[in-house]
C-alpha cells in the first residue's frame, strides 16, 4: 500500500465532500425544485463526512422538503 501524505488525505477528504455535495444538491433539486437547492446553503456548512452520507441516504426516502430541513437542524 503506498505511503499517503496528510496534503493528500486532504485533497481526498475535499475531493468525497465535493462529491456529497453535488449527490446532495441533485437530489434536492431534482426532488424539491428550486426551493430544494436553496436548502444548499445549510448542506454546504456542514463538514463532517459520515453526516452528509447520512443526508444523502436520508434524501432518497424524504417524503417533504421540510423533512430534509428537520435533518439540518
Amino acid at each position: 500500500m503506498p505511503y499517503v501524505t496528510s496534503v493528500e488525505r486532504l485533497a481526498m477528504k475535499e475531493g468525497a465532500r465535493a462529491e456529497l455535495l453535488g449527490t446532495i444538491r441533485a437530489g434536492l433539486k431534482d426532488k424539491f425544485g428550486r426551493p430544494g437547492v436553496r436548502v444548499m446553503v445549510k448542506v454546504r456548512a456542514i463538514s463532517e463526512l459520515p453526516r452528509l452520507r447520512m443526508l444523502a441516504r436520508a434524501l432518497i426516502k424524504a417524503e417533504s422538503l421540510q423533512a430534509v430541513r428537520d435533518l439540518l437542524d
